[in-house]
């Protein structure tokens, strides 16, 4: 990693070429496929910090979280997401800043149906899911749970949200600690589904598009639009046996935890809660992650 180290990096009033960006992206998708009880932001910090070693930040009293817009907060989330997108749907972005210097951002957007029926369709208004959130390598200790509550408190302010939401993937090796740290309530996992069950995403050969199991069964209401771009018709026949002949990769994705956070007074909080449709529950006991070296990932990443 010594010779990455070399390109122009953040910490040098530069940013890093995409090049090296990938290159991230790839050795921290191997060093996560190695071992993936770790989940994969804290994986791919780590590999940053390899590359532009900057000293971590530490909360002086400059630290603001605030408002920003989508040119400010995608280089963030792109770079340190799990998914690798801002997504679709976003409403607002928050940043938190210290003197000045972006160093986590987050993106808020409502959900239609029963998605974001949390407390009755009356309230839908008022809830939002917390849809990305990331903090940079050299962001302070308990930046994530900092900018999510301040987050959702000005945007409580700022457009009158008060029912936020969010999951934490395990596809991602994520278990909600951020949010246990926030003092978020944990509503269940794969809730309206049976237990243990998964659907089938399909990931590109180079691995930077994915196609959902939920975008596959409904895309027929564009006509098919995507999937004919990549040369599928109705002669090719089934639509996920022509995935895997062009080299796509299906990948199984299980049940996702969902939390749920009530602003407002300490009286307007309990109102919320006793409305939610689900009864607020003790947070699953996770086994301890055990710690996995660069070496162990680089490995895995050579050996591919």
């Amino acid at each position: 990693m010594a010779e990455q180290a070399s390109y122009p990096l953040s910490g040098g009033g530069s940013k890093p070429t995409p090049p090296i960006q990938e290159l991230v992206r790839i050795i921290a998708k191997a060093r996560f496929e190695a071992n993936p009880d770790m989940c994969f932001q804290g994986i791919i910090r780590q590999v940053w910090t390899e590359v532009d070693p900057r000293p971590k930040l530490k909360f002086d009293g400059t630290e603001r979280v605030e408002e920003i817009s989508r040119e400010d907060a995608e280089p963030h989330i792109v770079r340190y997401e799990w998914l690798g997108t801002v997504g679709r749907g976003i409403e607002a972005f928050y940043g938190l800043k210290l003197h000045g210097e972006l160093v986590g951002a987050c993106a808020f957007g409502r959900m239609g149906q029963q998605v974001g029926n949390i407390c009755g369709p009356e309230l839908a208004e008022q809830t939002v899911c917390l849809h990305r959130g990331c903090c940079t390598h050299f962001a302070p200790d308990l930046a994530a749970s900092f900018l999510i509550s301040h987050a959702c408190r000005q945007a409580r302010l700022d457009r009158k949200w008060r029912i936020y939401f969010a999951y934490s993937d395990a596809a991602a090796g994520e278990r909600g600690v951020v949010y246990k740290a926030a003092g978020w309530f944990f509503l269940g996992q794969d809730l309206g589904r049976a237990k243990g069950s998964f659907h089938v995403d399909f990931i590109s050969p180079d691995g930077k598009e994915k196609l959902s199991s939920y975008a596959i069964n409904h895309d027929s209401q564009r006509d098919h639009k995507r999937l004919r771009k990549l040369g599928w018709d109705e002669s090719k026949g089934r639509i996920r046996p022509f995935l895997r002949d062009i080299g796509w990769k299906p990948v199984k994705v299980f049940g996702k935890r969902k939390w749920v956070h009530f602003a407002g007074t300490r009286a307007e909080r309990a109102e919320l809660k006793s409305l939610c449709r689900y009864k607020p529950q003790p947070p699953p006991e996770d086994p301890e992650r055990r710690p996995l070296g660069s070496e162990a990932g680089d490995q895995a990443h050579n050996a591919k």
